[in-house]
């Protein structure tokens, strides 16, 4: 997976939106919640895809997106720890 501008590329080819790249994560009502931007969702546990028109997550991408940022904010805690050791 990786994050070219404003679209998250996945391995399964899916293409999705986040605005400048930022996605957040939520629990919310014990339902896990994806957005992006500010106010814009990727994935919602409780969310009716089908009404809108609108494909799914799949669970695979959700962890390959999951493990995306992880290594993402990895890479930012080391980054914090080498400037505070300069």
């Amino acid at each position: 997976m990786k994050i070219c501008g404003d679209e998250l590329r996945f391995s399964t080819e899916y293409i999705g939106f986040a605005n400048r790249g930022i996605v957040g994560l939520v629990k919310e009502r014990g339902e896990w919640a994806v957005y992006e931007g500010y106010d814009g969702m990727i994935w919602d546990q409780g969310f009716d895809y089908a009404e809108y028109n609108k494909r799914e997550m799949t669970p695979a991408e959700r962890i390959e997106l999951a493990e995306y940022i992880i290594d993402l904010w990895g890479q930012f805690k080391n980054d914090a720890k080498k400037e505070k050791l300069a």
